[in-house]
C-alpha cells in the first residue's frame, strides 16, 4: 500500500480498527488511524541511530498536501542532519515569545493613552461621579491643556511641560486662570495614576504662579441697592429665574451653586433644606428662610423638580452660569469692570452685613455651613442653630429692605452685649 500515493479520498476512507495502525507512503511519511476516527499525519524517521517521530498535522484540518510539504522539508532537515523535531521547538518557541512581545507592547500602547484621550476619559469619570464641577474641568482642559499636548502620549508628559502650559496662561495676564488650570491640570493627572493608567503624575510640586489676594469683596449700601434694581431692568440679558436666583444668595448668604440646584421638595414651609449630596462640604443644611426670600420664591413658576430649571433638560442651571450671566451683564447693573464681584461676594456682603450687626460668629459659621468650627461650635454640635439662624436671617433681611427703601439701614446698632465680628465665607 505504501507504494502507491495517497489521495484526499484514499484518507478519508481509511477503514477504522479496534486499536490504532498506521501506514507508510515513503521515505518515513505515515498516517496514523486510531478507533475513533482521527487521523494525524506525522514523519517517522532515524536520526544518528535513534528513531523519532515528528507529527505534522491532524486530519482534516490539515490537508494532505499541506502535509506533504510539511514532511518534505523534514525529511531536508533530516539528510542535512538536524533533528526537525528540534527545529520545530525552536520555531515554536521563537513564535511564542514574539507573540508575547506583541501582547505586551498591544498592551502599553492602550495604556499610552494620548492627554486628549485621557482627559475624555476622566471628564466621563466626573460625569459618572456627578460631580458638578466637570464642566468647568472641561473648559480649562479644552483651553489650556488640549491645545498643546492634546496630541502627547500622557505617560511622555514632563513637569517642565506643564510647568509651560501653566506659564503660558499667567503670561495672557490671567495670574487667577492661571492657578486654576494647573489645579484642574494636577486634578487630571492624580485622577490618572489612581486609576492605574499612569505610573507617576507631572504635575507634583508645581507652585501656582500667582498669588492670589484674600477675597473681601463686600457690597456698600449703594451697590446693594444698584445690584438689586438694576435686576429689574429690562435691558439685562438675563432670564427672570436668574435674577431671583442672584437676589436669593444675597437674601439667604447660600452658596451659589447650592442656591442654583435648589429643588422644590427640600422647602418644608419657612425651611430650606439642603440635602448632604447638594451641599459643598457634603454636611446636611437647615436654613430658616425669611419673608423677603418666601416672597422671592412665590415669584417662580412652580413647574417641575427644580426652582431654577436649565433650558437645556430636566436639571437645574450651573453655578458657573450666575458667575457667567453676573459677568456679561456687570455695565447694565451699572457697575464699571473695576468694580466687578461674583455671586458669591453677594453672600460674602450678607455674612459681613450680620457680623456687622451683632450677629455670633458661630451662628455666621452654622448659617454659612461651614465645615470647621471653632471649640465654641464643636460644645453644641448637637444644637441645629435654628432659632439663632432664623434671627440672623430676619435681622438681614430687614437690613437690606432698609437698604433698598434707602433708609439708614446699612448702620445697624449691634446688639447689646456683643461686639462686632468679622467673617469670612468659602
Amino acid at each position: 500500500m505504501g507504494a502507491t500515493k495517497w489521495t484526499d479520498l484514499f484518507i478519508r476512507n481509511l477503514p477504522l480498527k479496534d486499536i490504532r495502525y498506521d501506514l507508510r507512503e515513503g521515505d518515513g511519511f505515515t498516517v496514523r488511524v486510531f478507533p475513533t476516527g482521527a487521523k494525524s499525519f506525522c514523519f517517522i524517521y532515524k536520526l544518528r541511530g535513534t528513531k523519532r517521530r515528528l507529527t505534522l498535522g491532524e486530519h482534516p484540518s490539515t490537508s494532505l498536501k499541506k502535509a506533504r510539504q510539511k514532511h518534505a522539508e523534514a525529511l531536508s532537515l533530516v539528510k542535512k542532519g538536524i533533528d526537525p523535531i528540534l527545529k520545530t521547538r525552536e520555531e515554536d518557541e521563537t513564535r511564542r515569545r514574539e507573540a508575547e512581545q506583541k501582547r505586551r507592547q498591544e498592551e502599553a500602547e492602550a495604556k499610552a493613552l494620548t492627554v486628549s484621550a485621557l482627559a475624555e476619559t476622566f471628564i466621563e469619570a466626573c460625569k459618572k461621579k456627578g460631580l458638578r464641577r466637570w464642566t468647568e474641568y472641561k473648559r480649562y482642559l479644552d483651553r489650556e491643556l488640549i491645545p498643546k499636548l492634546g496630541t502627547w502620549k500622557a505617560a511622555d508628559v514632563a513637569r517642565a511641560d506643564i510647568r509651560e502650559v501653566v506659564g503660558l496662561v499667567y503670561e495672557r495676564g490671567a495670574g487667577v486662570a492661571a492657578n486654576r488650570a494647573l489645579a484642574v491640570i494636577r486634578r487630571l493627572f492624580n485622577w490618572a495614576v489612581e486609576e492605574d493608567l499612569l505610573s507617576s503624575s507631572p504635575a507634583v510640586k508645581i507652585k501656582q504662579p500667582h498669588k492670589e489676594d484674600p477675597k473681601t469683596r463686600n457690597l456698600s449700601a449703594d451697590e446693594i441697592r444698584k445690584f438689586w434694581t438694576g435686576l429689574d431692568s429690562p435691558e439685562l440679558s438675563m432670564a427672570p429665574a436668574t435674577r431671583t436666583a442672584l437676589k436669593l444668595i444675597l437674601v439667604t448668604a447660600q452658596r451659589p451653586g447650592e442656591v442654583a440646584s435648589l429643588r422644590w421638595a427640600d422647602i418644608d414651609g419657612d425651611v430650606w433644606q439642603i440635602p448632604e449630596e447638594k451641599a459643598k462640604n457634603k454636611l446636611p443644611h437647615r436654613v430658616p428662610l425669611p419673608k423677603l426670600a418666601l416672597e422671592l420664591l412665590s415669584m417662580l413658576p412652580r413647574e417641575g423638580e427644580y426652582a431654577f430649571p436649565s433650558p437645556r433638560g430636566n436639571r437645574p442651571i450651573h453655578g458657573c452660569a450666575l458667575s457667567h450671566t453676573m459677568r456679561i451683564n456687570l455695565e447694565v447693573l451699572g457697575f464699571n469692570p473695576g468694580e466687578a464681584f461674583t455671586p458669591h461676594d453677594l453672600r460674602r456682603t450678607a455674612a459681613s452685613r450680620m457680623a456687622e450687626a451683632g450677629v455670633l460668629r458661630v451662628t455666621i459659621s452654622r448659617l454659612l455651613n461651614h465645615k470647621d468650627h471653632d471649640d465654641t461650635t464643636r460644645i453644641y454640635e448637637r444644637h441645629s442653630y435654628d432659632l439663632e439662624k432664623r434671627q440672623a436671617l430676619q435681622k438681614w433681611a430687614g437690613t437690606l429692605t432698609k437698604i433698598l427703601k434707602q433708609e439708614d439701614g446699612a448702620k445697624v446698632i449691634p446688639i447689646k452685649g456683643r461686639r462686632p465680628r468679622a467673617t469670612a465665607t468659602a
